[in-house]
């Protein structure tokens, strides 16, 4: 196999691999002469025999790679392969694009082609593609990093937090009245043993920074919007709120999970304001971002660039009506 051809085969096998459905779509054949889709051919016809797979139109070609067809038959026994749900249009139009990469590398390597070769031909696209990639891709100067900073920085923003702790106890009664007495000064410390929450007795009923975006499913929403309703530090939730959780205990000398509900009293720790980082704290984010960024669109256009290539080294059509009529129902 020559240089360029092996070249040519590493990339389809790249863009076949690595970029399935994307790049520019294979030519459209002329609509075939295939049955009126008002009165489509029996299931007892002769070309639905022939198929493993019971389907209407069984030998109706669709494609066409390199003079060679990939009919009806082929994308209903590789769906089969796939899938036992059956796939809907769009998932059918994605595999024939995969049958017909994997048609046009087959008819790139030739049948002799060993397993060492194709290793090489990968190595060889991969490399193709990271040089055309590399030599496209720009260090972005200040006036870009910050334009960039100023369109994305919701990713900068660090949204408002609240530290608080709870009480879980056992009744609604007896929560409102543990809620009183820490208004009147009794040190939480000294209600902390009646809770039922043994976890975080240990941890002094801390339940850590709570964020309205992302809510503990053990602690849940509305402990978090008591806490966050509470305009101070220190101020207890007027209404304590229901809640359930899974606790370990001993049980016969082991531990096991039990599943605990109760009453809690939400007290502010602390608040944290929300607050957008500036550009100098995080520069070297944004710059990996960027280049990030940078780098997959050079690399995704050096492969359609060369997917232009190969269609024009390796004819390849799809009948755009012929694929209408492709069903992949389950088993």
């Amino acid at each position: 196999m020559t240089f360029a051809r092996a070249v040519l085969a590493g990339v389809v096998l790249a863009v076949a691999c690595t970029h399935a459905g994307d790049g520019p779509p294979p030519r459209l054949l002329a609509p075939p002469a295939v049955p009126d889709a008002s009165s489509p051919p029996r299931p007892d016809d002769d070309d639905a025999g022939a198929c493993p797979v019971p389907v209407d139109h069984a030998s109706l070609e669709i494609a066409r790679v390199d003079g060679h067809a990939l009919t009806v038959c082929d994308v209903a026994l590789r769906a089969r392969q796939r899938t036992r749900d059956g796939l809907p249009p769009l998932a059918v139009r994605a595999l024939v694009d995969d049958l017909v990469r994997e048609a046009s590398f087959a008819a790139l390597a030739p049948a002799s082609t060993s397993s060492r070769d194709r290793v090489v031909e990968e190595a060889l696209a991969e490399a193709l593609l990271r040089s055309e990639a590399r030599a496209a891709v720009t260090v972005p100067d200040d006036a870009a990093v910050e334009r960039w900073y100023r369109a994305h920085a919701d990713d900068f923003e660090r949204p408002a937090r609240v530290r608080a702790r709870w009480l879980v106890l056992p009744t609604e009664a007896a929560a409102r009245t543990a809620a009183t007495s820490l208004r009147e000064g009794t040190p939480f410390a000294d209600l902390l043993p009646h809770s039922l929450d043994p976890h975080r007795t240990r941890d002094h009923g801390d339940l850590g920074e709570l964020r309205t975006d992302d809510v503990p499913g053990e602690v849940g929403r509305a402990v978090v919007d008591a806490a966050f309703a509470l305009a101070a530090d220190g101020d207890v939730a007027e209404r304590p709120v229901r809640v359930a959780f899974t606790a370990s205990v001993m049980v016969r000398g082991r531990r096991r999970p039990r599943r605990i509900a109760g009453w809690a009293v939400v007290q502010r720790v602390a608040r944290i304001e929300a607050l957008t980082q500036p550009l100098e704290a995080v520069r070297r984010r944004v710059l990996h971002r960027m280049l990030r960024e940078r780098w997959d669109n050079a690399r995704d256009a050096a492969r359609a660039r060369w997917s232009d290539v190969l269609h024009d080294h390796v004819g390849t059509a799809i009948d755009a009506h012929g694929l209408a009529a492709v069903r992949a129902p389950g088993r």
